[in-house]
């Protein structure tokens, strides 16, 4: 960028709880259903709840790209910059950049 930018300011102490909050919540759906069949499994009786093995791996994964969507969100808030010409925000593969004269209009939901 050629013109001077800004990033958005950011309340790191909210941000962080945030972050632990959802890592302790969908920590503990992900340990409530591994440990629930996991212990059923050890003792040799038959996985109730309907959950098998290849569901309780889908829920687990589930539960992680959940936390790495949280947490790439954060990351690209974090990241974003505003400009006088233009405004530019990471993206998974590069940069994304929209300049201020392309802007047509701006939803507020």
């Amino acid at each position: 960028m050629n013109s001077a930018t800004t990033k958005l300011p950011l309340n790191w102490t909210y941000i962080i709880f945030v972050i632990l909050v959802a890592i302790a919540g969908v920590g503990f759906i992900a340990y409530a259903i591994t440990m629930q069949t996991y212990l059923q499994w050890a003792q040799g009786l038959p996985i109730s709840g309907g959950w098998t093995w290849p569901r309780v791996f889908a829920a687990d994964l589930f539960c992680l790209l959940m936390l790495w969507a949280l947490i790439w969100k954060i990351y690209g808030d974090a990241n974003t910059e505003i400009g006088s010409e233009q405004l530019s925000q990471p993206s998974v593969f590069s940069r994304r950049t929209i300049r201020w004269n392309e802007v047509t209009g701006v939803k507020v939901y």
